[in-house]
């Protein structure tokens, strides 16, 4: 008999990259900078105040290839399942939001 356990968590890639996120059905979008993105989630830090853990969010990565004039923006949409503040000596919040769909923007150079 095999058992099986919970699933792996999903690899992160350590980087720092702008991100734009708000509700959804807000006109502005706030600003932030990336600290790890996987295939299911993202951290990200930002200006306070934070989005409560559940909000759902959406959220415009900026992604580069190996060419570093070829840039990729993703907007994925998700909820947030975290928020703390990664260092106390600074002013930004971190949170964490799941990564649910995504939808390729476009690939520019």
């Amino acid at each position: 008999m095999t058992t099986t356990g919970p699933e792996p968590r999903a690899t992160r890639f350590e980087m720092a990259t702008p991100i734009s996120f708000r509700e959804p059905g807000e006109d502005a979008w706030r600003e932030g900078w990336t600290r790890n993105v996987s295939r299911t989630g993202v951290l990200f830090e930002t200006a306070p105040p934070s989005l409560p853990p559940g909000a759902q969010v959406e959220v415009i990565l900026e992604l580069t290839s190996y060419s570093p004039s070829a840039l990729a923006r993703v907007r994925c949409s998700g909820k947030v399942v975290r928020t703390c503040s990664p260092d106390p000596t600074r002013s930004t919040v971190a949170m964490a939001a799941t990564i649910d769909d995504y939808e390729l923007l476009g690939i520019g150079d």
